[in-house]
């Protein structure tokens, strides 16, 4: 067989994002490809804009939008009867696995082959040339261009796949080991701080034997700015939060996103805690702060809607809102299903505001209904109600705070093996007081001494290591009780 590597580089991705333990990752990525395929051929895959050090390579192939004409056009350059792709910033490839894949799809004469278990950044996929002369238009009956293996996904009938599987299965870790993440790139250099030589086989037993290698930076940092509801929903935790807090003074916000640049990663920034976020008196001085903060990549406002009004739309149309989601707790489509859940006469005016805000936000927009008993009887007509209006639909799980609220679910989806907390891995939470709590699960800050007034978030999240680590190893803590969590396997961004 005459195959081919691709080092294949993504768009929007530059030379810093190609920078691992001291080297560009398609030079760590050549050398393990030569020492183990000898004589193979390495064709680079590079988006239009990018004018980096890969352009010298011997064999370029500059990509235009459709991906579809893009893999036919290089396979009649340079005409290899299969194409080893690997990502441009994958220096962890593992070239015993992709040789494995390479036997598999030669030997059941594939079309494709390709892993879903194996992280990316370890394997590849391969496409025979047969393969990429046939493959549909990707942009056919008005369908927008898109990647090659969603395209051979979508028509997966029409090709000869291998799908290839090895152990460990370590896709609970929701990793990837890509350098152009720079969590990502992170965690790969504390790994090989501890280890001498990452393979496959030895990344799952160099993650258990050294967890603090997965405490990297916060995805995700929830602010409370202000502790005021207008509504109290059946599932509300309200009750549960410290009593006596007051909106968040508007200089300690400005503290806290300011300090989210020492972390030198980006971030989600949610908008939200145990109240609603637009009943702050500085609400909108606050929003385009963190609107105007390049170190947030994404800005949630979760609001129950009341006050997404003509204000709110007249603030966001003068605006670059493109990072913003906005996301609207509406558990009705009527007047009479909204009061049952959330004890309030405000179906009429929330609805209205999301109709409003649609044409404007359209797919940032979102509504979210809770998945729980009371909602189950009305949830084929919420779905085709808001999917009429072109809403996109959040179905949210019960937080029962380690059992402390009454459980509405009609049916429970947790795992039954238990794999470390996310949250404690991810997120932060700073109520408007300032306080940390120890995670979602503690509203009042009960069991934390930590506060956002008196320390920074970069100190902060260093002298809370120790919890994701405990709870990696199955020191679960007590205070509050997380063996009667439910929330560990859930994620936020």
């Amino acid at each position: 067989m005459n195959n081919a590597f691709v080092l294949y580089l993504e768009k929007h991705t530059d030379d810093d994002d190609l920078n691992f333990n001291g080297s560009r990752t398609f030079y760590i990525i050549k050398e393990k490809i030569n020492n183990a395929f000898a004589d193979t051929e390495i064709i680079a895959s590079l988006p239009e804009a990018y004018t980096g050090e890969l352009v010298k390579f011997s064999k370029v192939y500059v990509r235009s939008d459709n991906e579809t004409e893009n893999w036919k056009n290089l396979n009649e350059q340079f005409s290899f009867d299969n194409y080893i792709r690997i990502k441009a910033d994958a220096p962890f490839c593992d070239m015993q696995i992709i040789g494995e894949m390479l036997d598999v799809h030669t030997k059941y004469i594939a079309e494709y082959t390709y892993s879903e278990n194996i992280p990316a950044g370890f394997a590849c996929d391969i496409l025979s040339s047969e393969l990429i002369k046939s493959l549909p238009d990707s942009s056919e009956n008005g369908k927008s261009i898109l990647p090659v293996e969603k395209v051979i996904k979508d028509n997966i009938n029409q090709f000869d796949v291998e799908l290839f599987y090895k152990e460990p299965d370590i896709r609970a870790y929701r990793l990837s080991f890509l350098s152009g993440n720079k969590r990502e790139n992170m965690i790969m250099q504390n790994m090989i701080n501890v280890a001498d030589n990452i393979s496959y086989d030895s990344v799952e037993k160099v993650l258990t034997e050294n967890p603090d290698i997965l405490y990297t930076t916060p995805s995700y940092i929830e602010i409370e700015l202000s502790p005021e509801t207008n509504a109290n929903p059946l599932y509300s935790p309200v009750a549960l939060a410290k009593k006596g807090r007051s909106q968040m003074d508007s200089k300690l916000f400005d503290k806290i996103i300011t300090e989210l640049d020492l972390f030198n990663t980006p971030v989600a920034l949610s908008l939200s805690g145990f109240g609603e976020p637009l009943k702050h008196s500085e609400f909108y001085s606050i929003f385009e702060k963190a609107l105007n903060t390049t170190n947030i990549s994404i800005l949630l406002l979760e609001t129950d809607g009341l006050a997404l009004d003509q204000n709110f739309m007249n603030f966001i149309q003068n605006r670059d809102v493109s990072k913003l989601r906005v996301i609207v707790e509406c558990n009705g489509y009527s007047a009479e299903t909204y009061k049952s859940i959330h004890n309030l006469d405000g179906f009429d005016t929330v609805n209205k505001n999301i109709l409003n805000l649609e044409p404007v936000l359209k797919e940032n927009l979102y509504v979210q209904i809770m998945k729980i008993n009371e909602t189950e009887p009305f949830l084929d007509a919420y779905y085709d109600y808001w999917e009429g209006h072109k809403v996109q639909i959040i179905l949210q799980k019960q937080n029962t705070y380690c059992g402390r609220l009454t459980d509405r679910r009609y049916y429970d989806l947790t795992p039954l093996k238990r794999i470390p907390c996310w949250h404690l891995l991810r997120d932060l939470l700073i109520l408007s007081d300032g306080s940390i709590p120890f995670c979602k699960q503690d509203p009042g800050a009960e069991f934390s001494l930590l506060s956002a007034k008196d320390m920074p978030i970069l100190k902060i999240w260093e002298e809370r290591k120790p919890l994701f680590v405990d709870n990696f190893n199955k020191k679960y803590a007590t205070r509050p009780d997380c063996k009667s969590c439910d929330e560990w396997f859930t994620f936020n961004l």
